[in-house]
């Protein structure tokens, strides 16, 4: 970031602290990377704070306080962290938004008076680092969102673990989420089902997008958590890659676009109707099957 911009003395930071919106991308490869970023402390009027390419414990910091400062008010947060060497404190509680580390448990009743952000309703996390255990304030964060997004974040299963448990805590309009499951890793079976539960968990979804990549979904009944849904569900995208073998021996492996077995009988689990979109991965005489669907309600197929 220029000197003059956003740095202590910068023109936004003396002259428009006013802003209720900003979005940064910023590049961590740079040589003049986390410099000219103090100014972001002196913004105290955000309702909405995107930025993506966090890489530096420096840009965490002025990340920290900036947050800190719009608490109150802030209403969309979306944070794409940059995986590095250098990256290790980058994480979910580097971030500082939870008031408390009690101790107490998060009960379905807890209002959201208790939440350090309470007027927080969407959040984007890209590849942030979240804590295997979570704190009742953080908990209320999550639970209290109407749209959240994931791409890639770690231990991001044991979080909707946590969140399922909440039931009726949770009031999800918008889910989506990128999950690459590292193949063979021993860790996998402790997070088997993990998304199914947490689908089926709560109701209302408006829209459901999922990126999963050797994800164990042939042992589970994906079918059963849309239907969950079924009443309320207008969009609808499913992508999903698996590794396959390379060649008539097989000594190798690459991802592919995988159908799934429970593809052909979606038509049973949801409304047709009241989709607006539709986008599966499916053979081409699957999908000509679904070409009704075009007609008249849906705009996308």
């Amino acid at each position: 970031m220029p000197a003059g911009v956003l740095d202590s003395k910068g023109h936004i930071s003396r002259h428009q602290s006013s802003l209720t919106r900003l979005s940064l991308v910023t590049d961590g490869t740079c040589p003049h990377a986390q410099y000219g970023l103090e100014g972001l402390s002196m913004l105290k009027c955000l309702s909405v704070l995107e930025w993506e390419g966090v890489q530096h414990p420096a840009e965490v910091e002025s990340l920290r306080q900036c947050l800190n400062q719009n608490k109150p008010h802030l209403k969309k947060l979306c944070i794409g962290f940059v995986s590095s060497a250098i990256s290790r404190d980058l994480q979910w509680r580097s971030l500082g938004l939870s008031s408390s580390t009690s101790a107490h448990h998060v009960h379905d009743d807890q209002t959201v008076s208790d939440n350090p952000v309470p007027s927080l309703h969407a959040m984007t996390l890209s590849k942030v680092s979240l804590p295997l255990e979570l704190s009742p304030p953080e908990l209320v964060i999550f639970g209290s969102l109407r749209s959240l997004t994931l791409h890639n974040c770690p231990h991001q299963f044991d979080l909707l673990l946590h969140l399922a448990k909440l039931k009726h805590m949770i009031k999800l309009t918008h889910f989506e989420a990128s999950f690459d499951v590292v193949p063979y890793d021993p860790t996998v079976v402790s997070h088997d089902g993990v998304l199914e539960t947490f689908i089926r968990s709560f109701q209302g979804l408006r829209h459901l997008h999922l990126k999963l990549s050797n994800y164990p979904i042939e042992k589970h009944n994906f079918l059963d958590a849309i239907r969950r849904h079924r009443a309320t569900l207008e969009t609808l995208i499913y992508h999903e890659r698996q590794l396959s073998p390379v060649g008539v021996e097989g000594l190798f492996e690459e991802e592919k676009d995988f159908q799934t077995s429970w593809t052909p009988s979606l038509m049973r689990v949801i409304t047709p109707h009241r989709l607006a979109a539709l986008a599966l991965c499916a053979d081409p005489l699957i999908a000509v099957g679904y070409h009704h669907l075009s007609r008249p309600f849906s705009t996308l197929f």
